[in-house]
């Protein structure tokens, strides 16, 4: 009598086409969103417009502040972050849609 051999765990099964590309789609547009968010808080400050707008002159001792290089640079590094989170999203998304 020989003892038995382990069964390799069973293959996981593909999960449907409908159930699998909602959530790639919304993770997508996701991405996509935080991308473009993004890229508007990292360059934004920096521009000649940033001083002419609603929130630069909305009260006494604001447009200090707005103006201020610290705030312009806190505001690029949420930029930065998001720029994060979009470019995390897009590489998961490559690496768990590749075809086996």
């Amino acid at each position: 009598m020989t003892p038995a051999q382990p069964q390799p765990p069973a293959a996981p099964e593909a999960p449907a086409t409908a159930e699998w590309k909602a959530p790639l789609l919304l993770r997508l547009a996701g991405a996509t969103i935080a991308l473009m968010a993004g890229l508007a808080l990292l360059i934004l400050p920096w521009v000649d417009s940033w001083e002419q707008n609603y929130f630069a002159n909305f009260g006494a001792g604001w447009k200090t502040f707005w103006m201020n290089s610290y705030f312009r640079g806190a505001v690029s590094g949420l930029g930065a972050a998001n720029l994060y989170v979009a470019l995390a999203d897009l590489l998961w998304l490559r690496r768990c849609t590749r075809p086996n």
